[in-house]
């Protein structure tokens, strides 16, 4: 007996949540069908795909794409963010449209955008969303709008996470815009908060993961509209901080000099916005730096080059 294959429509498959959570449905026995306004060049760099060419923004591209799958997820926004405010309600009335007529589930990954502070210190699934951005309350507009389609004909799951990052992490994650640069060898970390104030961080390919899984586990969950919150990663900057602090003391304690075999520095750790503002406009003039005395160092370069 020959198994069915199950068709999953992915919006947004050349992004980062998007990618991750197709490849782990794709690893499942899924069959990924991806819509794209480039689809054969698309193709080229994940022939494992199904690639249909078509606009997130056109309602009959979505519809027609969406043609006998079993499950939709919404991972999509308007090229480079641009126009995200106008363009992303529409979209997502495509894909909940396309949902309605096939009877499919939709998979949002969500966010934090939606809380206020009255939701502090630990946001749950059930905490108050009364944001104070722009970008907050149109967040919360499409959960309401997920909701309301849950209730006619579309149930959806929406993972809520923090700021991604890992492989895969596009460049509009925090971390390789403010923390680290992408492309080179860490030898810095910047941490953009004032201290004591923390950042939701996620693991993409584990948020990937536990979206793979509770797609598996649909029917468990509450049959319209469930929410699930992956918890926080506030404590990521200090616990690097801690961990370079704990490799370079022991260093010290073994007898290692900078100029010993491991060449290598350990990270260094920048702490910025001593004002609470985001300080990476200011270049990070304050707090730790890599250290001049470490071969690798940039300083430690130029001395050499100057003396041969």
């Amino acid at each position: 007996m020959r198994r069915e294959v199950k068709t999953a429509l992915v919006l947004g498959a050349t992004g980062g949540i998007g990618s991750a959570v197709a490849r782990k449905l794709l690893e499942r026995g899924w069959h990924i069908r991806a819509l794209n306004r480039h689809a054969a060049k698309a193709s080229r760099n994940e022939p494992a795909f199904e690639w249909v060419q078509g606009d997130a923004m056109n309602a009959a591209d979505v519809l027609k794409a969406a043609a006998d799958v079993r499950l939709i997820v919404h991972a999509v926004n308007p090229p480079g963010y641009r126009h995200w405010e106008r363009l992303v309600l529409p979209m997502l009335d495509n894909c909940i449209a396309a949902a309605r007529v096939v009877g499919v589930r939709i998979v949002l990954p969500g966010n934090v955008y939606n809380f206020g502070p009255d939701a502090l210190p630990a946001p749950t699934e059930e905490s108050p969303q009364h944001p104070l951005t722009k970008k907050g309350a149109i967040r919360v507009e499409m959960e309401k709008r997920l909701k309301s389609a849950s209730q006619s004909g579309a149930g959806a799951i929406i993972v809520r996470a923090g700021d991604f990052f890992g492989p895969g992490a596009t460049a509009n994650s925090w971390f390789s815009s403010g923390l680290v640069t992408p492309g080179k060898p860490v030898g810095t970390i910047k941490n953009p908060g004032r201290r004591g104030v923390g950042h939701q961080w996620a693991y993409l390919p584990d948020m990937a993961e536990a979206v793979a899984q509770l797609i598996e586990r649909a029917d468990q969950l509450r049959p319209l509209l469930s929410t699930i919150w992956m918890g926080s990663g506030t404590q990521m900057a200090c616990k690097w901080q801690k961990q370079s602090s704990a490799f370079a003391a022991a260093r010290q304690r073994s007898g290692v000099s900078p100029g010993g075999s491991c060449r290598s520095p350990p990270l260094s750790f920048r702490s910025c916005g001593r004002s609470g503002k985001c300080a990476i406009s200011r270049r990070c003039r304050s707090g730790w730096t890599t250290p001049s005395s470490w071969p690798n160092s940039a300083r430690s370069r130029r001395r050499r080059s100057t003396r041969q």
